[in-house]
């Protein structure tokens, strides 16, 4: 039997193309999903589930749901670069007023919005999910880490991230490999495959748009993110991490 997977979904990192690709391999019926209110208490919602029966969880939550699952469990992941990522994020929550951050960006700049502190997911957030931070990104606006201030970038974080990956994952990717690696991934766990398995990276576009801000914003982003330029940068030059 292969592994639970459980994909600690970075957001805006294509997770909703891995979710396309997984329905289509898996089933819908074999994925169960936290997202919203849930990934507050994303134990609370494994209860009453046949884990037998369920083949991958995702959803926004950070690395640790393992500890509380008695059947053998692999990480999956998807990073991205943090500049086209912060501002993929940024536009996202302008343009959905139902976001929980919506009302608290209010009349903010993108560069104002990587200062305020009104989401950890905007310094380090990738390094911070993967290392296990639970509750240090995503949730509340104007939240306040236990574990790292906002602003700082402490670099045990980017080393347990980087542990974690190197003891718990079975892939870590980097969106723009994501068509790539991930059919090797497929091949590689014997996902059965579910009628034309196609692949589009839903990463809105932003990308050049990022590249193309003014300098001081993309330093902004740089001093806020730069442990997270050092984990993305790790997973690009060997195209993806892969576990025996």
């Amino acid at each position: 039997m292969n592994p639970l997977f459980i994909f600690t979904h970075v957001p805006r990192t294509a997770g909703t193309s891995l979710r396309v690709v997984a329905e289509q391999s898996l089933g819908k019926d074999r994925i169960h999903a936290i997202y919203g209110e849930d990934i507050n208490d994303p134990v609370t919602t494994l209860m009453g589930l046949n884990l037998n029966k369920i083949d991958l969880i995702r959803g926004h939550i950070a690395f640790g749901l393992h500890e509380h699952i008695d059947r053998e469990c692999k990480y999956i992941a998807l990073v991205r670069d943090p500049l086209e990522r912060v501002y993929s994020l940024f536009r996202y929550v302008r343009t959905h007023p139902g976001h929980h951050l919506y009302e608290a960006t209010e009349g903010m700049s993108f560069q104002a919005f990587v200062e305020s502190g009104v989401t950890a997911e905007a310094n380090n957030g990738q390094c911070r999910q993967l290392a296990g931070l639970d509750g240090e990104f995503v949730q509340e606006p104007y939240a306040k880490p236990e574990h790292t201030p906002y602003g700082g970038n402490c670099h045990s974080v980017l080393l347990k991230a980087i542990a974690n990956i190197s003891y718990h994952y079975a892939w870590v990717a980097n969106t723009r490999n994501f068509d790539r690696h991930l059919h090797y991934f497929i091949r590689k766990w014997q996902w059965r495959v579910v009628g034309e398995s196609r692949t589009v990276v839903n990463v809105s576009g932003a990308g050049k748009q990022a590249r193309d801000l003014p300098l001081e914003v993309r330093q902004t982003v740089w001093h806020y993110n730069q442990q997270d330029y050092r984990l993305v940068q790790k997973y690009t030059k060997g195209g993806a991490q892969w576990l025996p």
